[in-house]
């Protein structure tokens, strides 16, 4: 009997102890119960993490429309506060009209640092932690794929030990375990990749924050409200 061209092609695989492949096989099936289970779980953290970045951008737009809004309105009450101070000249109480001014331009600046520190540092943060999500989903996939190979060998190795024990030594040419070899290689290559790629992110990231600190923008929860307010004008750009 001969191979086909397809099989020609394939690596013979040599039959090793049946009993020990047999002994063995219980634990292989458990890794695999385990690995789908890791699988599982990190599909589960990774779709919770794109949750948090689908929250992230939601909460931009919202501080976004309340940027606009508050700065609009505080625009309009200080063009309506200086109207009547010309009218009213000393009968304009301008303690009380600048106390309420500044609340709308505290609530402008109070806006603005909440949306600098989302764009700049917590969005950021939360890319890391997606990307760290899809670095463990992909490995765990890996340890999946290369549990199907070793199961699936152990089970031809025990479904062969009749031959095994007529010939004395055998081997065989396996399409589904090279497949398998072929998806868990495949697997391995994207783990490395989505770990490089964490890395790389990891290092933008703190390139990043290292340019914010050495312009003295850090986030500080000490931060007196008079220093925000000052801040919002420089990152307001962020909000066009």
């Amino acid at each position: 009997m001969t191979q086909s061209t397809e099989m020609q092609v394939l690596p013979l695989i040599e039959i090793d102890d049946p009993g020990t492949a047999k002994a063995n096989l219980p634990i292989a099936e458990e890794k695999l119960r385990a690995a789908v289970a890791g699988v599982t779980e990190a599909e589960a953290e990774h779709t919770r993490r794109l949750g948090i970045e689908a929250e992230d951008r939601c909460a931009a737009q919202y501080l976004r429309d309340r940027i606009t809004e508050t700065r609009r309105a505080a625009q309009e009450t200080r063009s309506k506060y200086y109207t009547e101070v010309y009218a009213l000249r000393e009968a304009f109480d301008a303690e009380s009209v600048a106390q309420n001014l500044r609340r709308l331009e505290d609530a402008v600046a109070f806006y603005l640092g909440a949306y600098a520190e989302l764009v700049e540092v917590l969005q950021g943060l939360h890319v890391l932690d997606r990307w760290q999500a899809l670095a463990a989903l992909n490995r765990a996939k890996e340890v999946e794929a290369d549990a199907l190979v070793t199961l699936s060998h152990l089970r031809t190795v025990v479904t062969l030990e009749a031959a095994f024990e007529a010939e004395g030594r055998i081997g065989f040419v396996g399409q589904k375990t090279q497949d398998l070899l072929a998806a868990a290689k495949e697997a391995l290559r994207i783990a490395l990749d989505t770990e490089k790629g964490l890395a790389d992110a990891r290092a933008a990231y703190d390139r990043q924050q290292t340019v914010r600190i050495s312009k003295g923008i850090g986030v500080s929860k000490s931060r007196s409200l008079e220093t925000e307010h000052k801040r919002c004008h420089k990152i307001s750009r962020f909000t066009r």
